[in-house]
């Protein structure tokens, strides 16, 4: 045939991540959106600028744009967990 099989026709949405070797940093990509739009919604809850947060845990106003973006490559584990605590949140390893 003059069109190529598809490899993955029939599996699993995971298993192309697996097959493609990208689960792991599609997985993290999905946690990172998943905080960060918990602490936005927080965020609106408590009427509290992006400003204001930074504010809170000491941080840069970029710090926190990067948070709120789910670009949290250069954040450290403390500053999230700041960020968390400001707006009355827990990180909980699962």
């Amino acid at each position: 045939s003059i069109m190529k099989k598809n490899p993955y026709i029939g599996s699993a949405f995971e298993s192309v991540f697996d097959e493609l070797g990208e689960r792991e940093e599609f997985e993290l990509f999905a946690q990172k959106q998943q905080l960060a739009q918990e602490l936005k919604d927080r965020m609106h809850q408590k009427k509290l600028s992006r400003s204001a947060l930074a504010k809170r845990m000491k941080a840069e106003k970029e710090e926190v744009e990067s948070l709120l973006e789910a670009r949290s490559e250069g954040i450290s584990y403390d500053k999230a967990l700041r960020a968390f605590q400001a707006v009355g949140l827990s990180l909980h390893a699962t």
